[in-house]
């Protein structure tokens, strides 16, 4: 499920281990490419054999606050529907994103 958006490419491959469901991001999540990774989660979420979500980040390259703003919608949707929205490999410029807007707790990092 992968698309190109002007100069920012960005890609969302899905992996299935038992109940967990692992959105591997690669590329640019911004406000142009927020649709595909909702698309992604989506069928996550809806899936009743998955408990886990994990978004894989080691190759995520730029994240803005749209992108921010979707995963704690996700996080959100995750806790209504049962299940668990965790991070993954999180770059460094990203964990600080997260530390400094209070979310680092919201997430479980692994």
């Amino acid at each position: 499920m992968c698309q190109s958006y002007g100069v920012a490419d960005f890609c969302v491959t899905s992996e299935r281990d038992a109940d967990t469901a692992v959105l591997a991001l690669e590329g640019e999540l911004d406000f142009a490419t927020l649709a595909q990774l909702r698309a992604a989660a989506d069928v996550a979420l809806d899936d009743r054999t998955v408990s886990v979500i994990v978004l894989d980040l080691r190759a995520l390259r730029f994240l803005d606050s749209s992108g921010l703003g979707l995963w704690v919608e996700l996080h959100d949707r995750a806790a209504r529907c049962g299940k668990s929205l965790q991070l993954r490999a999180v770059p460094a410029a990203t964990q600080r994103v997260l530390e400094l807007g209070g979310l680092a707790s919201l997430f479980h990092l692994v």
